[in-house]
């Protein structure tokens, strides 16, 4: 009998405290879309229905795990409060027009896993806390109007697949970095103002699919690290200002398909005609 009574006990204690996480995150997702206009979405929330029927919102036990708004007309800025969603694994709001500053406490959302904010207009550098978030599989923050530097620490994130930074006003150079991001396969750093050389420990990244620096600073010569990685399909580092050869290894790599040398200032050239005939679909290099 204490033990059914104590399981009563402890039954209605978790219902009140579920049910308190549940009026928080309702809480935080309004402050949400406050802050981004929400009256002005294409798709508007009904504040009154619940959670569940709000669109692009997942949850799970009570805890918002994803928020997916692309192209809805969010405009205003990220609240703070945003990421103090313990749980959330997504945030996709693509192609709207939020602006201001990602905030400084982004680290906080420690189980992110996708982090897409491509096609915004959002400001300032990138949080040093976004280093924090050690689940994080997809960076992508092209095409806004993100300053600064890259947090070095951002290149150890183990778990990371994807980075697209292109299309930003970012700067700095990538020369130092270690590069111990073993799961890494596509790293767009086009149309900013990168400058230095192309690292020869890029060589560890071994899954490397997807390299683009294209309209950046960069100089020196091709290294023969980066010719090394075998499963790359799609190399773009046209318009730099990189020198001395072309490697000839480059022809070595049957997975390419897309490459872009032009507007560089190499001495040599190449045969490409037999590797171009066989598989590659988009190819300059002069």
């Amino acid at each position: 009998m204490k033990f059914f009574y104590f399981f009563l006990i402890g039954f209605f204690v978790f219902l009140e405290t579920n049910g308190q996480l549940q009026s928080n995150e309702k809480q935080v997702l309004i402050d949400f879309y406050e802050a981004t206009n929400g009256a002005f979405w294409t798709e508007k929330w009904n504040l009154q229905e619940p959670i569940e029927n709000w669109k692009g919102v997942s949850l799970e036990n009570g805890f918002v795990t994803h928020i997916v708004l692309p192209e809805n007309n969010l405009t205003g800025y990220l609240p703070v409060s945003l990421f103090k969603l313990e749980k959330l694994k997504e945030l996709n709001l693509h192609l709207n027009s939020i602006g201001g500053e990602l905030p400084l406490n982004i680290g906080d959302a420690k189980r992110l896993i996708v982090l897409d904010l491509t096609l915004n207009e959002l400001e300032g550098s990138l949080p040093k806390s976004i280093v924090n978030l050690t689940s994080i599989k997809r960076i992508q923050l092209s095409m806004n109007k993100l300053t600064g530097n890259i947090p070095k620490e951002i290149y150890y994130l183990q778990n990371l697949e994807v980075l697209g930074l292109n299309s930003n006003y970012l700067k700095g150079s990538i020369d130092e970095i270690s590069w111990d991001m073993p799961k890494l396969r596509e790293l767009d750093l086009s149309n900013n103002k990168f400058e230095g050389t192309i690292p020869r420990k890029m060589g560890k990244l071994k899954n490397l699919e997807k390299f683009m620096i294209f309209q950046n600073n960069f100089k020196g010569k091709i290294s023969i690290e980066l010719i090394s990685l075998k499963k790359l399909k799609s190399l773009n580092l046209a318009s730099n200002q990189l020198s001395g050869s072309i490697p000839k290894d480059i022809l070595t790599l049957k997975d390419l398909r897309c490459l872009f040398l032009s507007g560089n200032n190499f001495n040599n050239t190449v045969d490409f005609s037999a590797m171009n005939h066989a598989h590659i679909t988009a190819f300059e290099v002069k």
